[in-house]
């Protein structure tokens, strides 16, 4: 699910921000959900 936020560092204006997150499994062995932030372009 692609989603967009506004970040602040220091006394700058905020920038929007891109990020996708992900639901899935852990691991193969290990079935419990987690959530993946990543960058647009990641894998």
């Amino acid at each position: 699910m692609p989603f967009a936020f506004y970040c602040r560092n220091g006394n700058r204006s905020p920038k929007l921000r891109k990020l996708i997150a992900e639901c899935g499994h852990v691991d193969i062995d290990d079935p419990q959900p987690a959530i993946t932030l990543m960058l647009p372009d990641g894998d």
